[in-house]
């Protein structure tokens, strides 16, 4: 039995009450806040008064609780977010505070592509972006213009989004989370505009850079499309944070495309493309798009691994270059690999497909082509697909080539 009354509960950490068996638990007229740097709420299910949640990074929130009012702070950083679990009801009031409308919270679902719910009888909401969350309760859960605009990162029902705007680029070298580099048309004009939302478009264009050379760093965990048609002067992209992209990816040969290891994942809920115009990624590329497409418009290169998750990857009959490709979960998910060769450059498992359900493979006229020259072995998981040309190129070194599956 654990009475809290109406005592005030500051908890430095998690609460963690996920197994409830033989708990007689009174909590309603209590106050708890967490906060920390392990901030995980497991509420088993019951019911508490008033929950105020502090988050500087990534928390979770497990269990299908009630609260009187929950309330969730973000902090001073780009990546605090809570992982939503089950179904979380308020009653009362429910506030989510992000920091500003480049720090912004993030309430997701705990799976990409499963959803879950939050219900409340009054809703407040500030800078803030939301992924498989299903909106109901009482509450007016139209958030199209509250402070900072919210985002949205695809799977969500119930929810009124702030409208989606094109955002022109027309401040040289910058951030991409500095809204003053951004209007709301070509050339400086049109008002101005705001740090990307994940619906929202980026254009770079023959007005957004004066001289050679200049960067642009994205530094936002998620954004929409990203469009460089008609960029002047070279500029250069780079990444300095790990992020979601939730649209099509336009890059041009009139550019840098600046090394940078931190993964994209993405996201795209609908129809997307990705040109690469003859540019390298170096960096981990993952699709997990539930329901989505990526469909290439030229060949893909990455000297880092490419992953297909959830969705539908079409290579579009162009080649494609990385160090590895993986496509092992049970999430439903399509390869079509076309009639361009696929060439992997790496050691260790170069293609795996051991986990194959719900995968649907076309080979069409593909060759797979592996071409390291070491001496460290390699190994083709096929998942017992059917391909069609396997090359080990020659002078791809001594080491052992392993082939497991029935392909």
């Amino acid at each position: 039995t654990l009475t809290l009354g109406t005592t005030t509960w500051n908890v430095n950490g998690s609460w963690t009450g996920t197994t409830v068996t033989n708990l007689t638990f009174s909590g309603a007229s209590s106050t708890i806040n967490l906060s920390g740097a392990t901030r995980t709420f497991s509420g088993g299910g019951k019911t508490f008064g008033t929950v105020s949640l502090a988050c500087s990074g990534t928390g979770s929130l497990f269990g299908t609780n009630t609260y009187t009012t929950l309330t969730v702070t973000g902090s001073a950083a780009k990546t605090d977010e809570w992982s939503i679990a089950a179904t979380q009801t308020v009653t009362g009031t429910f506030t989510i505070n992000g920091n500003s409308a480049t720090n912004r919270m993030y309430m997701r679902s705990g799976t990409v592509g499963t959803t879950s719910t939050l219900s409340a009888g009054t809703v407040s909401v500030t800078n803030c972006d939301f992924r498989d969350i299903v909106a109901t309760g009482a509450g007016s859960w139209n958030l199209s213009a509250i402070t900072g605009g919210s985002g949205d990162c695809g799977g969500n029902t119930g929810i009124t989004f702030t409208a989606a705007a094109n955002q022109f680029w027309f401040k040289n070298t910058g951030n991409f989370s500095t809204t003053a580099n951004w209007f709301l048309a070509t050339g400086g004009t049109g008002g101005a505009g705001r740090t990307p939302l994940p619906q929202d478009s980026a254009f770079f264009d023959a007005s957004s850079f004066d001289t050679a050379a200049q960067t642009v760093t994205q530094d936002m965990p998620r954004t929409g499309s990203i469009n460089w048609t008609g960029a002047t002067n070279t500029p250069a992209f780079t990444t300095s944070a790990a992020c979601e992209c939730l649209g099509s990816i336009t890059l041009i040969s009139g550019m840098t495309l600046t090394a940078s290891t931190q993964a994209y994942k993405l996201r795209g809920r609908g129809a997307n493309t990705m040109t690469m115009a003859g540019l390298q990624w170096a960096k981990s590329i993952e699709l997990d798009a539930p329901g989505g497409t990526m469909t290439m418009q030229d060949a893909f290169l990455n000297s880092d691994v490419l992953i297909v998750r959830n969705g539908t990857f079409n290579a579009n009959n162009f080649n494609v270059t990385c160090s590895q490709f993986l496509s092992t979960a049970t999430t439903t998910r399509t390869v079509t690999m076309g009639s361009g060769t696929w060439t992997l450059t790496g050691t260790g498992t170069l293609w795996s497909m051991a986990t194959v359900t719900n995968l649907t493979l076309n080979a069409n006229t593909s060759t797979i082509k592996m071409t390291d020259t070491s001496a460290t072995a390699k190994t083709f998981a096929g998942g017992g697909k059917t391909f069609n040309n396997i090359w080990n190129a020659p002078g791809a070194g001594t080491a052992t080539l392993n082939f497991t599956g029935s392909n």
